[in-house]
């Protein structure tokens, strides 16, 4: 026939293309002008060329939107010579567009300079989806201190990928928004994600401590990465040099010398070794 397919069927928000021919008796030698009728709302057509004569062909182009509502349309293409006009007519079948959302788990995640972090990515509220999700991070690129990772880069609607940040020792501390784009097929979805930065916490902490037994910093804490790969000691002194207590195996200080006799309030000196290497020295405050 003079339109081919004489049925299509796409879905909203994508272009269904159709090849014109132009029909005429052997003495016809005119040019036929193109276009179209009937199309549905929100739609455009595109003749490619507009005009054609016998033996020639052209590529009409009919581009939906995303709104145009889904059903059955019987598109009519008008060719005039000028003289005469002349009529055919295609099917257009549009189905609904399809949609859904992005999920980011958590939304945010707070780390340390030179720590990862990373969030589940999963598909919500598919509606439609013929077409897996691909998947792409925006403004990560622009930190040169900050490297990421998004595996896999395309799921289907019961799928989940994971994206992963890394830090380095020198990420500023602060909040960092990223947008994770979706498409599938004409559609696009987005989603936030956030990484805060924040500062680690001191290794000796709290500073003050009070060992009262209420519950609330009774203890002190010594944290070192390398006390939890090696064993280590710490050394408690008064301000006179005098050692109070020397703490093997446990990392924590709850204010009583060797004895088992409690300090008095004050400030004492710690020394934190591994092996012969003393990882810090410092001042902490016991407090009643």
């Amino acid at each position: 026939g003079p339109i081919d397919p004489d049925t299509l069927t796409i879905a909203a928000g994508e272009t269904a293309d159709f090849r014109i021919s132009l029909k005429s008796s052997l003495s016809f030698a005119g040019t036929v002008a193109l276009s179209t009728r009937d199309l549905p709302a929100g739609a455009n057509a595109f003749f490619l060329p507009n005009s054609i004569t016998k033996n020639e062909s052209a590529r009409l182009s009919i581009e939906t939107d995303t709104t145009t509502t889904a059903g059955m349309y019987t598109i009519a293409v008008r060719g005039d010579d000028g003289t005469l006009t002349d009529d055919a007519h295609t099917v257009l079948i549009v189905t609904p567009a399809p949609s859904f959302s992005i999920v980011v788990i958590p939304p945010t995640e707070p780390v340390h300079p030179g720590d990862s972090a990373t969030y589940r990515i999963a598909i919500d509220e598919a509606d439609h989806l013929k077409a897996p999700v691909d998947l792409r991070l925006t403004d990560a690129d622009r930190y040169p201190w900050l490297a990421h990772r998004l595996l896999p880069m395309t799921i289907d609607a019961d799928d989940e990928a994971a994206l992963t940040f890394l830090t380095g020792e020198n990420a500023p501390f602060g909040r960092f928004e990223f947008q994770l784009i979706g498409k599938s097929g004409t559609t696009t979805r987005s989603a936030r994600v956030t990484l805060d930065i924040v500062e680690p916490p001191p290794p000796v902490r709290p500073i003050p401590f009070t060992p009262n037994n209420d519950g609330f910093n009774d203890y002190v804490l010594f944290e070192f990465e390398e006390l939890e790969t090696q064993p280590g000691e710490i050394e408690i002194f008064d301000l006179h040099g005098r050692r109070i207590i020397e703490l093997r195996g446990k990392m924590r200080w709850d204010g009583k010398d060797e004895n088992g006799n409690v300090a008095r309030p004050g400030a004492y000196l710690y020394v934190v070794r591994v092996g012969d290497k003393i990882l810090r020295k410092g001042v902490l405050a016991l407090a009643r």
